[in-house]
């Protein structure tokens, strides 16, 4: 039986999927990435380590690299390390959405067609796009690779997806930073500050999405 291109690149993206979710088991479990850490920062003072940075966004899709924003946090000053994160986080997300989009919206777009029911929630969803991926970056609980593949594999138009990711990712990346330098240089009310804003954003992104949905359900 012949398989068409369409499905083959879904199923090569199914795979790729399965992979990562192991490999990412695999170094939770193992603590590597604590370790890789741990070597990163005996080479941050290396001029070309910014680029080393950047590049490790990059990857970041193929190997489980969490808490690169705390990372650049530890290494680099506060303004050179938010700009680096929020330019490294751009390049995770152009990469991942056009991967996914490559590989698996083909399939989604012939597998719609028998399914009307997700071929609609595929539209409605695009109807309020920019909002939803905004809301999600900010609920940064939800883990943004999800965010990102859910995003490839919708009808969702790269510059609303690039645009929203960037506006909910900065205000994460800067209270992120905020606290690992906070911590870093013994500024314990910024620390506070920074652990209050960590909840206060979680909670009010949770209660937008919440009367969201209600408004949606009502629609």
């Amino acid at each position: 039986m012949k398989i068409s291109s369409a499905k083959l690149k879904f199923y090569t993206f199914i795979f790729l999927v399965i992979v990562i979710i192991l490999i990412s088991l695999l170094f939770h479990a193992k603590g590597y990435h604590f370790l890789f850490y741990k070597d990163l920062g005996q080479i941050s003072s290396n001029s070309f380590f910014p680029i080393i940075y950047l590049l490790l966004y990059c990857v970041s899709f193929f190997f489980p690299l969490p808490f690169l924003a705390f990372l650049g946090g530890a290494i680099f000053p506060f303004y050179e390390a938010l700009i680096l994160s929020i330019f490294g986080n751009i390049l995770s997300f152009i990469i991942m959405f056009y991967m996914t989009r490559w590989l698996g919206r083909d399939y989604v777009e012939i597998y719609e067609k028998d399914h009307t029911k997700l071929k609609k929630l595929d539209l409605n969803v695009d109807k309020n796009a920019f909002l939803y991926v905004f809301l999600l970056r900010l609920l940064f609980i939800i883990p943004p690779r999800i965010v990102n593949l859910a995003a490839g594999l919708s009808k969702m138009r790269f510059k609303e997806y690039i645009l929203s990711s960037t506006l909910g990712a900065i205000p994460v990346l800067f209270i992120s930073i905020l606290l690992i330098k906070s911590y870093q240089l013994k500024e314990f009310h910024l620390f506070i500050l920074s652990l209050i804003s960590f909840v206060l954003l979680i909670f009010l992104s949770y209660l937008l999405i919440k009367k969201f949905r209600k408004d949606y359900k009502k629609k």
